[in-house]
């Protein structure tokens, strides 16, 4: 597991250009980050360092979907990303802990 961290922080440290320009254009990036996440989660599994990536994996009941599962070393992960924008949002400033009410 500790790879896949260690990658995905390499891979997004060389990203902060663009992270500032979709914080500049008040733009959730969840879909980029998963993108670019999977295409990670995949070159790993070609080296043999991850051995099953799924995307919008169901989980629990109904239609409930996890955005990412990966398998390393036998042990499952499930991920479920999220990009907080926090600050100006078309004309609603957002603040932390507007993310996690009802929870």
């Amino acid at each position: 597991m500790l790879v896949v961290v260690e990658r995905l922080r390499r891979q997004l440290s060389g990203q902060e250009r663009q992270l500032q320009h979709f914080s500049e254009r008040q733009y959730q990036a969840e879909g980029w980050i998963k993108a670019g996440f999977l295409q990670l989660l995949d070159e790993l599994k070609e080296q043999g360092l991850v051995e099953s990536v799924e995307r919008e994996k169901l989980c629990g009941r109904g239609r409930e979907k996890v955005d990412v599962v990966f398998q390393v070393r036998g042990v499952r992960h499930w991920v479920e990303l999220k990009h907080w924008l926090i600050g100006p949002q078309k004309g609603t400033v957002w603040k932390l802990p507007a993310y996690f009410a009802g929870t």
